[in-house]
C-alpha cells in the first residue's frame, strides 16, 4: 500500500494534520502504523478523496471567512450600538430631570391642597408613561393588565385635571394669602416702635426709665419721596419704615455695597437721613441708646 504522511495527505486535501486523524479513526481514510511508530495515510484514499475534501475543506474556509466578516460587522454593530446608547443615555438623563421637575410641581402642589394627592403607583405608572412605555410593557412591569394600566392612568389624569375652577380658586387663595403675609410682615415691623408712640399719643406718660423713639420712625417709607426703584430695592432688605432704614441698613459705606442701588438712589436716601437729623444704627449700639442719641439730635435741632 502506497503511504504519506499525515502532515502531507492535510497539504493534499487542504486540511489540518488534526482533521487526517479523525478522518482515520472514522474508518474514511486507511492507516498503518510503520518503522517507529510512525502513522501514515494510504496514499490511494487521498487521491480518491481528494477532490471531494479539497470541496469540503474549501468550504470550511469559506465559512470560515464569512465568520470573520459576520464577527466584524457585530464589533462595528456593537460600536454604533454603544454610541447610540450613549446618546440615548444623555436624553435619558434629560428627560428624567424634567420627569422630575415636573413631579416635583405635582407633590407640591399637591402637598398644599390644591390638587389631590397621587398614590405612589399612580406617581411610577404616570412618570413610566411621560418616558415613553407602551400600556403592554407597563402590564408586564406591574403586573396587572393592559386595559387596568389603562384605568388607572385615565384616573390619575382626571385628578389632575377634575374641576379646573376649584384648582383656580385655591391658587388665587395662595396668592391672596401670599399678599396678606407681606402686609402683616408691614406691621409686625411698624409695631417695633408702635407700641410706646401710642401710650404717649394717648397722653400716658412713661416711667423713667423707657425711652420713646421718635415718631418719624414709625412713617412708611412710601411717604418719604422714594422713588419706585429705591423702594423696590428697600423692600428687598425688609425695609418698610424709616425705622427698618435706619436700624438695618448701617450708612454710606453699607449703602454703597447694595448692587440694586445706583449712586443716586444711595445719595436720596443720605440727603433724607440727613435732612430729617436723623442717623443710622451702629454696630453694637442698644436700641435704647440709638434712641437716646436720635431724640438728642432732633432735640438740639429745635433748639
Amino acid at each position: 500500500m502506497a503511504r504519506i504522511t499525515r502532515n502531507k495527505a492535510a497539504e493534499i486535501l487542504g486540511v489540518s494534520r488534526q482533521t487526517i486523524s479523525n478522518y482515520i479513526k472514522e474508518g474514511i481514510l486507511g492507516s498503518y502504523v510503520g518503522e517507529h511508530g510512525i502513522l501514515y495515510v494510504n496514499s490511494e484514499d487521498i487521491e480518491k478523496y481528494a477532490q471531494k475534501y479539497k470541496m469540503i475543506a474549501a468550504n470550511e474556509k469559506m465559512i470560515d471567512e464569512k465568520l470573520k466578516e459576520v464577527e466584524y460587522r457585530k464589533r462595528a454593530i456593537n460600536v454604533e450600538l454603544t454610541e447610540l446608547r450613549d446618546r440615548a443615555t444623555a436624553n435619558g438623563k434629560l428627560a428624567a430631570n424634567a420627569v422630575g421637575m415636573l413631579f416635583g410641581v405635582i407633590n407640591t402642589m399637591s402637598h398644599l391642597g390644591v390638587l389631590p394627592n397621587l398614590t405612589y403607583r399612580e406617581s411610577n405608572l404616570l412618570k413610566d408613561i411621560i418616558n415613553g412605555m407602551t400600556y403592554d410593557e407597563l402590564s408586564i412591569k406591574y403586573g396587572v393588565s393592559a386595559t387596568r394600566i389603562r384605568q388607572i392612568i385615565d384616573k390619575t389624569c382626571n385628578k389632575l385635571t377634575y374641576n379646573e375652577n376649584i384648582v383656580i380658586a385655591e391658587l388665587s387663595t395662595n396668592r391672596t394669602l401670599q399678599y396678606e403675609v407681606e402686609r402683616l410682615k408691614k406691621v409686625i415691623k411698624s409695631l417695633q416702635v408702635s407700641f410706646d408712640e401710642y401710650r404717649r399719643a394717648k397722653g400716658d406718660k412713661p416711667v423713667s426709665s423707657a425711652v420713646l423713639p421718635p415718631l418719624i420712625l414709625s412713617r412708611d417709607i412710601k411717604e418719604c419721596g422714594f422713588s419706585v426703584r429705591i423702594l423696590n430695592a428697600l423692600k428687598g432688605f425688609d425695609v418698610y419704615t424709616v425705622g427698618d432704614l435706619v436700624r438695618n441698613l448701617r450708612g454710606r459705606s453699607e449703602l454703597m455695597k447694595l448692587r440694586t442701588l445706583g449712586r443716586k438712589s444711595v445719595w436720596a436716601i443720605l440727603d433724607f437721613v440727613e435732612e430729617n437729623n436723623l442717623d443710622f444704627k451702629e454696630n453694637g449700639e442698644s436700641e435704647e441708646d440709638f434712641y437716646i442719641r436720635l431724640n438728642n439730635k432732633l432735640s438740639n435741632q429745635k433748639d
